[in-house]
C-alpha cells in the first residue's frame, strides 16, 4: 500500500512539473514574438535615419531582403547620396561596410 502511494505521488509531481514547463515555454514563445518588429517598422526606421541624415524624402527608400545576419536592407537615395542601412531580425541596426565603426 505504501509503495502504491509513493508511485502515485511521483506521477503527480512529474505531471505537474511537465505541465508547468509547457506553460512556461508557451509564455516565453508569446513574449519573444511580441518584441519582434514588423518589416514595415524596420523599413520606416531606416527611412527615418536617412531623412535625419540627409533631409531627403522617406519615399526615396526601399526595403530588400538581406542575407545571413542581415534581415532587411534599407536602401535610400541614389548616386553619391545612396545610403544602405542593415537591420537584424530584432530590428537592431548592423554596421555596414560603407560606414566607419565607432
Amino acid at each position: 500500500m505504501q509503495i502504491g502511494r509513493q508511485l502515485l505521488t511521483r506521477r503527480r509531481v512529474i505531471l505537474v512539473t511537465g505541465a508547468l514547463c509547457l506553460v512556461a515555454a508557451a509564455m516565453g514563445l508569446v513574449a519573444g514574438q511580441r518584441g519582434m518588429p514588423s518589416e514595415t517598422q524596420v523599413i520606416e526606421a531606416g527611412a527615418a535615419i536617412y531623412v535625419s541624415e540627409t533631409s531627403g524624402l522617406a519615399t526615396d527608400c526601399v526595403g530588400l531582403p538581406g542575407e545571413g545576419d542581415v534581415w532587411i536592407s534599407v536602401i535610400c537615395g541614389d548616386g553619391e547620396d545612396r545610403r544602405t542601412y542593415l537591420f537584424d531580425r530584432r530590428g537592431g541596426r548592423i554596421a555596414s561596410a560603407e560606414e566607419p565603426k565607432a
